[in-house]
C-alpha cells in the first residue's frame, strides 16, 4: 500500500479500494456491539459512526502505529463507543437503581467475603430477583460500552477507549503510556481472582471476538445468562480494582 510523504495517510488512489475492503469489517462490528445493547439503540447510528472512524483512521495511519489491519479495527471501534457515549439511552431512573445495584455488590462482597447471589442481592435492595436480572443486564450493557470508564469510576485518570489507542506514540507521553501499563497491571491481577469458567467468557468476548450468543453456545447456556454473568464479572472487578 501506498503512502503520502506527509502524514502517511492513505493515498486516494489506494483510499477506496481500503474503504471497500473495510466496509464488512463495520457492519460486523456494528452488530456484534449492538447485539450486547437495548432495542432502541439504531445499528444504523453504529454503523455510520463505525464509517467515519475508518474514514479519520485512513487520514490519519501512520506505519508507526503498527499494522493497518490492526490500526483501523481500534478506531473504528473507538468511533462507535464514542457514538454511544453521547447517547442517553439509559434513563436516569434506571441509571440510580444500577447505582444501587453496584453499592450493595460492593457492600455484601465486604461483609460475606464473597460474591453475593442474585437472591442475597435483591433481599438487601428489597426487590424482586427478576428485577435484580434486569438491572444486571442494564449494568452489562453499560460495561460493554464504557468498559474502561466503568472499571475504573472514580479514578480521574480514567480515559475514554479512544485514549487507549491515541494517535500520539508512546514516546510522545510516556506519563499516560505508564499509566495505562499500571492499569492493564491492575485489571491482569484483578481478573486472575475470577474462575475459570468467567475467565473463559471474558477470553471468548474480549480475545476471541465471540458475541454473547456465541459465547453462549460454547458453554451451553443462554445468552440471557452470559449477559447476567458477565454483569456479575464486571461488579466483581469493578469491586476488585476499587480495593487496589
Amino acid at each position: 500500500m501506498s503512502v503520502l510523504p506527509q502524514g502517511y495517510a492513505v493515498q486516494d488512489t489506494s483510499r477506496e479500494e481500503m474503504i471497500k475492503k473495510f466496509l464488512p469489517l463495520v457492519s460486523r462490528m456494528a452488530n456484534r456491539l449492538a447485539m450486547g445493547l437495548p432495542d432502541h439503540v439504531d445499528r444504523n447510528d453504529l454503523v455510520s459512526s463505525g464509517i467515519m472512524g475508518l474514514l479519520d483512521a485512513l487520514e490519519k495511519y501512520n506505519p508507526t502505529k503498527g499494522p493497518l489491519k490492526k490500526y483501523v479495527p481500534l478506531r473504528i471501534k473507538g468511533a462507535m463507543l464514542d457514538e454511544l457515549r453521547k447517547m442517553s439511552w439509559l434513563p436516569r431512573s434506571l441509571l440510580s437503581k444500577t447505582r444501587e445495584v453496584e453499592k450493595a455488590h460492593a457492600i455484601l462482597s465486604a461483609n460475606l467475603e464473597r460474591t453475593p447471589s442474585e437472591e442475597e442481592l435483591a433481599a438487601y435492595l428489597k426487590i424482586s430477583t427478576k428485577e435484580i436480572g434486569t438491572l444486571l443486564a442494564q449494568i452489562n450493557s453499560k460495561s460493554l460500552v464504557h468498559l474502561e470508564e466503568y472499571l475504573f469510576a472514580g479514578d480521574e485518570n480514567a480515559g475514554k477507549v479512544e485514549e487507549y489507542i491515541s494517535d500520539k506514540s508512546d514516546w510522545v507521553n510516556p506519563e499516560a503510556n505508564l499509566l495505562k501499563k499500571e492499569k492493564l497491571n491492575m485489571l491482569a491481577g484483578a481478573i486472575e481472582t475470577l474462575s475459570e469458567r468467567e475467565q473463559l467468557i471474558l477470553h471468548l468476548y474480549y480475545q476471541e471476538e465471540l458475541t454473547l450468543k456465541e459465547v453462549g453456545q460454547v458453554l451451553d447456556i443462554s445468552e440471557s445468562r452470559v449477559s447476567q454473568i458477565h454483569s456479575r464479572i464486571m461488579l466483581k472487578l469493578r469491586h476488585q480494582l476499587k480495593e487496589e
